[in-house]
């Protein structure tokens, strides 16, 4: 199995980038995992990373998610699958 890792935050160092004062400059890191799996772990991020699960929000500290969920990091939502589309092949 091969995987990679990236860095998701407002930093211009993370490897996806994710405007917003409330996002951390490192919030969060997405394992990209063979047959379309994907891992976030929370980078201890200030503002949290929430998840939303049958029409509410969940905290998410870390956790296995698909392309089609949908994740708030401080007051910015934004859905998996966009975080991917950033990803440089």
């Amino acid at each position: 199995m091969s995987f990679k890792t990236y860095t998701v935050g407002r930093s211009s160092d993370a490897d996806i980038q994710v405007n917003g004062q409330s996002v951390s400059r490192l919030h969060l890191e997405l394992t990209v995992a063979d047959g379309g799996k994907y891992y976030l772990i929370d980078a201890n991020s200030s503002a949290g990373t929430l998840i939303q699960k049958s029409g509410s929000w969940e905290t998410i500290k870390q956790g296995f998610v698909t392309e089609n969920d949908l994740l708030m990091l401080g007051k910015e939502s934004i859905q998996v699958r966009l975080l991917l589309d950033q990803i440089q092949h």
